[in-house]
């Protein structure tokens, strides 16, 4: 289809230009928030382990990331992906074995005192928030449906060279997530071990992984460990700074046919330093903590390309008005119950409007499931568009 980004594909499918100006414009805007709230979890993570001061680690990132992304562009990010996935890859087992064996220790009862430890941990939730069960469901539709309709994700995919090595790359990003989720969850779940759910409060969700690789794992190999996470994040960061220049370069000022190779070019160079700035300043002044940014950047993001993406992929059937009702279903519904679902909140708990409440996961989630009732529902009623 000569499609080279999610907005391009989707315009191609359902014919729709508006469209593709439409999923640029979520693209760029929503994916800020995403890239600023990994820009806070490396600081966090800087601060305490080396005691760099958290602005200080934030310009040191901002800068590290502009620099490769602008000099080296696709290829280089392409490059970089594959030595970054390769390290996160050993490196979580490693974290996992690491935590496992301090946890036993810890504990003092073994590996099966631990695990019945961190199962038994006692968590605080603020009054007024969705039960535990509710929360940790909400995570799960963020972290395993989200994707779906991610364009940093989905466009990975683009490059691939034949029919042959899509199969080959299903496999191997099966496996990698695997893995990875085991080292990032498990991992965070047993910091329930060494913490008590005051020193929890006390230390700050956001800095519960860094807490414990500086004060419990052996010091030899924390800088391991923090390469792992840093490599982690700058994976994430790179597509981010990519997918959302290309949103405005290629998108919506139409890129090298419109603009010539060379303009093009120097254009995305340009958007990816004046993305990573603006992450930057978000990052610097944050206005809520690292998981309901990003929960409220996956849910519009998500809401709006899901279903346009998934049922224009595999169902002939779909159309351009269920395409459109979809996206905008899904992008208001996360915004609307985000925003509705905080003030409702605040006013229960007597504190001050901020989106920074538990209910903003289940926003997000439930915008990821909205659009993939409305889209059929619609389409089935209005003329099914022609599959290009």
């Amino acid at each position: 289809m000569n499609a080279l980004t999610m907005p391009e594909f989707l315009e191609a499918r359902y014919g729709s230009p508006g469209m593709k100006r439409f999923s640029a414009l979520v693209t760029f805007v929503f994916l800020l928030p995403y890239s600023a709230s990994v820009y806070m979890g490396l600081s966090y993570l800087f601060e305490n382990v080396f005691h760099i001061d958290y602005t200080q680690a934030l310009v040191i990132i901002a800068v590290l990331t502009a620099v490769y992304l602008v000099v080296g562009g696709y290829t280089a990010v392409t490059l970089v992906d594959f030595i970054q996935g390769t390290i996160m890859l050993f490196g979580s087992l490693l974290l996992v074995a690491l935590v496992l064996n301090r946890a036993a220790g810890f504990s003092g009862a073994g590996l099966a005192g631990a695990l019945e430890r961190a199962g038994g941990a006692q968590t605080t939730l603020p009054p007024f928030s969705p039960p535990a069960w509710l929360g940790l469901l909400s995570m799960v539709i963020l972290t395993s449906v989200g994707p779906l309709g991610l364009p940093q994700m989905v466009q990975k995919f683009y490059s691939i060279k034949s029919e042959g090595m899509i199969r080959k790359a299903a496999l191997v990003c099966t496996v990698f997530s695997l893995v990875c989720t085991l080292g990032a969850y498990f991992s965070g779940a047993l910091t329930r071990v060494f913490y008590s759910a005051e020193q929890v409060k006390h230390i700050g969700v956001d800095n519960l992984m860094p807490a414990l690789i500086n004060d419990f794992l052996p010091s030899a190999l924390t800088l391991l460990i923090l390469l792992l996470i840093l490599s982690a994040s700058m994976s994430t960061l790179s597509s981010l700074v990519l997918v959302s220049s290309s949103a405005v370069a290629i998108d919506l000022l139409g890129g090298a046919d419109a603009l010539g190779e060379r303009r093009s070019t120097f254009l995305l160079r340009l958007l990816c330093a004046v993305f990573v700035g603006i992450s930057l300043l978000i990052a610097l002044k944050p206005l809520t903590f690292i998981v309901n940014m990003m929960s409220i950047s996956w849910g519009t993001v998500t809401g709006a390309f899901i279903a346009p993406y998934v049922y224009g992929l595999f169902w002939k059937g779909a159309t351009k008005a269920g395409a459109w009702a979809a996206m905008l279903s899904g992008a208001l519904c996360s915004l609307g119950l985000s925003i509705g679902l905080s003030a409702w909140w605040a006013a229960k708990a007597g504190q001050a409007f901020s989106l920074g409440t538990p209910w903003v996961p289940f926003a997000g989630a439930v915008s990821m499931l909205v659009p993939l009732l409305v889209m059929p529902a619609i389409s089935l009623f209005t003329r099914a568009s022609s599959p290009t």
